[in-house]
């Protein structure tokens, strides 16, 4: 599994389960039904640690996938960061919507080369 990073514009916040189901996964390692899943990963979180939008979208990351995305920004402009968070949506958006296919297979052709 590679690094995901999706644009989000909210901060993500650490969650603890305190009263989650307990139960022992196929390897037999105490595991949390949170029912959700990593949306990097895409594997379901099972520990009673993860971290969610704060502002209650329905992103959420695994411990170990949280760790290594603050590894990979440390010490970037958090500003920027925000500001591309919020600028990629747009773009795609227009792209999607309002280029023909003709137009989106030469950009993506332009951006790839």
């Amino acid at each position: 599994h590679g690094c995901c990073v999706m644009p989000h514009p909210h901060p993500l916040r650490r969650r603890k389960l305190v009263r989650a189901r307990r139960y022992l996964n196929d390897l037999g390692r105490l595991s949390y039904r949170t029912e959700r899943a990593c949306d990097n990963c895409d594997e379901p979180i099972e520990d009673n640690v993860y971290y969610e939008c704060s502002e209650g979208c329905q992103v959420d990351f695994c411990q170990k996938c949280h760790k290594r995305l603050e590894a990979l920004f440390a010490g970037l402009d958090v500003e920027h960061a925000t500001w591309v968070a919020r600028f990629l949506p747009s773009v795609a958006e227009y792209v999607l919507t309002r280029l023909d296919a003709a137009s989106r297979r030469s950009l993506t052709s332009e951006l790839a080369f």
